[in-house]
């Protein structure tokens, strides 16, 4: 539960990475205060990268197209090698990828510029480190907010980016690589993403906040533009297709 709800902090962090959240620069303070600084990432790296997905989509200047190749990222796969990633995943050896790659220190251009003083950062964990002494409470600090934010939390990460798109594959459009899920009500209760499922209405129009992708669905539903095949309904069924038991999207 406490992964699920720090999943939640990383998508609405990604929210204000589009001002959709909050459009002025206080927004973009209290995104870092209160959604990625907790995660370990900032709101400009993280912002960094992400724009240059949108920009650069399944191209060289893609950071998340680069780092997301070879057979870790390549589906569909066989039942053990996909078990193999969930091991890596939830025993926490992706730890210093997971923050490395928010950084944005893989898109090409130059280092993020910080959007709130790198100093505020410092006293943000010094506080947090003199709060946890004072109270004595670093122990269930490391157990129920840690030990999930290591272990988890990566799962879900890894799961979210895997419903994201389908990485290996060559300058593909948005369609073809971007499937769409819908889960079902007991899947959206255990795993709630903020309408990530509907990420390829996401990269068509990325203005549009998360509260209302479902409506564009339903737009696109009503006017016969959704392809049939490239929907998966729930998640089962798209673990199904990850596992080779489902024809490829077209």
């Amino acid at each position: 539960f406490i992964a699920t709800r720090q999943n939640m902090l990383g998508l609405l962090n990604h929210e204000q990475t589009h001002r959709l959240g909050v459009r002025s620069r206080l927004g973009d303070h209290l995104a870092n205060m209160t959604m990625a600084w907790p995660l370990l990432i900032t709101l400009e790296g993280y912002r960094r990268i992400h724009l240059a997905h949108h920009r650069h989509y399944f191209t060289d200047q893609d950071p998340d197209f680069r780092r997301k190749q070879g057979p870790e990222w390549t589906y569909p796969k066989r039942v053990m090698q996909f078990l193999t990633t969930v091991v890596v995943d939830v025993t926490g050896f992706n730890i210093v990828r997971f923050v490395a790659g928010k950084r944005g220190r893989e898109a090409k251009s130059g280092p993020p510029k910080p959007i709130t003083p790198p100093w505020a950062r410092l006293v943000f964990y010094g506080a947090a480190a003199v709060t946890f002494t004072w109270t004595e409470t670093w122990i269930p600090f490391l157990v129920y907010w840690v030990l999930p934010w290591a272990t988890v939390l990566q799962l879900i990460v890894r799961w979210g980016a895997v419903c994201e798109h389908k990485y290996n594959l060559v300058s593909p459009s948005v369609e073809q690589s971007t499937p769409i899920i819908e889960p079902g009500r007991l899947e959206s209760l255990l795993l709630p993403n903020l309408n990530f499922n509907l990420h390829i209405y996401h990269h068509w129009y990325p203005a549009i906040p998360f509260t209302k992708l479902p409506r564009v669905h339903e737009i696109f539903r009503r006017e016969g533009l959704v392809r049939d095949e490239n929907v998966f309904h729930g998640y089962i069924s798209y673990l199904m297709y990850l596992l080779g038991r489902r024809p490829e999207l077209s």
